[in-house]
């Protein structure tokens, strides 16, 4: 028999049963019904979370609302507007996020999904398995990118192999392994060549503060050694970054990656046209790589004259007297070839 959906019922549900009774209680309506107490919910959520605020103020326990069972009658009964106002906090666990969204399918988790993941790329490690069990559609561009960069430091990890802590650590796997668990995000690695990122969210900013074996640098060397990822695709794809003129604090990040790659002559050579292009670029370091690697080049296959002398005239009105003098020494060495 249909229980009568009312406030009071579903009070006394959040404040002293359990998420299976909030469930079985609230399915047994349909979405018009449910949303009549989409304001009931949200109050009572908002009521823990005060009552929760207090007890970690004074010490003393008072809340008497179940957090997840409030969750859950928020999640059942919202708005899209009314869910969006609990925060990143009404996030349930994982499996208990799947039992309740697969239950009720709410029409809005597209936009909540990329409403959180708009409000911090830090959601991405609670909103992954959403995604990856067909709850909603998989995010696309910026917002899923710097999510799935600072995913690696395992709080936000989406892997619950791992062990736990706030940060990527001594005892959780390097990074490159856990990127093997999880080959539907190695495919998508290719698109960090293509956002520059803000603030904390940024390879560079990452990378800063991880040791070694957890930054995404040496873990897209440690893909690339076995294979998993290919070399002369992330060679061009440093290029291609670079040439984007992220700032220089972002932008350094792809060109000491791709100096780490160590590139051989033969492949230097074959990139010689990006790296000339490069000549051009408003970045300091940027400009350095490619001098550098334009030397290289140039040691065991010569330019032309006029192909160097119109890829360096950038260089030579720099502020940067370093780069003024290479380049200048470039084109000496191109006018002793041919005089002409």
């Amino acid at each position: 028999m249909t229980e009568v959906l009312t406030a009071e019922r579903l009070t006394d549900i959040v404040k002293g049963g359990s998420m299976e009774e909030c469930i079985a209680y609230l399915a047994q309506h349909s979405l018009e019904q449910r949303r009549s107490l989409g304001r009931v919910a949200v109050a009572l959520f908002k009521e823990w979370e005060k009552e929760h605020f207090q007890t970690i103020m004074d010490g003393k326990h008072r809340p008497d609302v179940h957090p997840d069972v409030a969750r859950v009658a928020v999640l059942a009964t919202g708005s899209l507007a009314q869910v969006k106002s609990c925060g990143w906090n009404i996030c349930l666990p994982e499996t208990h996020m799947i039992e309740v969204l697969s239950k009720f399918h709410p029409e809005w988790l597209d936009q909540w999904v990329e409403h959180l993941l708009r409000d911090s790329p830090f959601n991405f490690g609670r909103l992954h398995c959403l995604w990856e069990t067909g709850l909603c559609e998989k995010p696309t561009g910026e917002l899923y990118v710097l999510g799935l960069i600072v995913a690696a430091r395992h709080a936000h990890w989406p892997d619950k192999a791992a062990s736990s802590g706030a940060d990527a650590s001594a005892d959780v796997d390097p990074l490159s392994v856990r990127l093997r668990r999880h080959p539907e995000l190695v495919a998508d690695l290719w698109q960090f060549f293509e956002i520059e990122g803000h603030g904390e969210f940024s390879l560079a900013a990452y990378d800063k503060y991880c040791a070694a074996p957890q930054t995404w640098a040496t873990a897209l060397h440690d893909l690339s050694a076995a294979g998993v990822m290919d070399r002369d695709r992330l060679l061009d794809a440093c290029l291609d970054a670079l040439s984007r003129d992220f700032a220089q604090f972002r932008a350094g990040w792809f060109s000491r990656f791709y100096e780490s790659l160590d590139p051989t002559i033969d492949e230097q050579i074959a990139r010689k046209k990006q790296l000339l292009s490069l000549l051009g670029s408003a970045i300091p370091p940027t400009v350095s790589l490619a001098l550098k690697a334009i030397k290289t080049i140039d040691a065991a296959n010569p330019f032309g004259g006029q192909e160097l002398l119109d890829a360096v005239q950038p260089v030579v009105q720099a502020r940067q007297k370093g780069a003024v003098f290479s380049a200048l020494r470039l084109v000496e060495a191109a006018a002793e070839r041919a005089p002409e």
